[in-house]
């Protein structure tokens, strides 16, 4: 999605589950659908190193982001479920490009509501389609399809004309 709007940036992917394996057959079908070709995609394992050098974590889960957080607790004010995130820039007017990130998630951090990443199940959670039905791949890819379009039009705003 940033690479359609001209912005690229390093952009990583990592889980909790075991990492070298290959994108599930429900997730490559999804994708394919998508005109999207996830290749020889192999998971990857989340670790310190990672979160350490991500200036934005975006995660599907509440649950999710407290693993991160436990992982490392300086991670705390840059760590948001997609969904989250999302709403939140949103809800603040967009995302400002001449200001460094650190400042917009510390922001955004300041106004989000805390009690819901304790919750078990959130309005911002994103389900795990891994070896469930067809409908539930599909469903979560339009999901992430549409929030991650969002996502992408807040870093990469359209300049106005005046």
């Amino acid at each position: 999605e940033l690479a359609k709007r001209g912005r690229t940036s390093d952009v990583r992917a990592a889980g909790f589950r075991r990492g070298g394996e290959l994108i599930d057959r429900g997730a490559a079908k999804a994708l394919a659908r998508r005109d999207l070709d996830p290749g020889d995609h192999r998971s990857t394992m989340i670790d310190r190193e990672l979160i350490e050098g991500a200036f934005l974590i975006l995660t599907m889960t509440a649950r999710h982001v407290l693993h991160v957080i436990e992982m490392d607790q300086s991670a705390a004010d840059r760590t948001f479920m997609l969904r989250e995130f999302v709403d939140l820039a949103e809800a603040a007017g967009g995302l400002d490009p001449d200001r460094p990130i650190s400042e917009i998630t510390t922001e955004l951090d300041t106004a989000r509501d805390r009690s819901v990443m304790t919750a078990v199940d959130t309005p911002f959670d994103v389900q795990d389609p891994h070896g469930r039905r067809r409908r539930i791949y599909e469903r979560v890819a339009g999901i992430l399809e549409t929030d991650v379009a969002r996502l992408a039009e807040l870093l990469t705003p359209v300049p106005s004309t005046a």
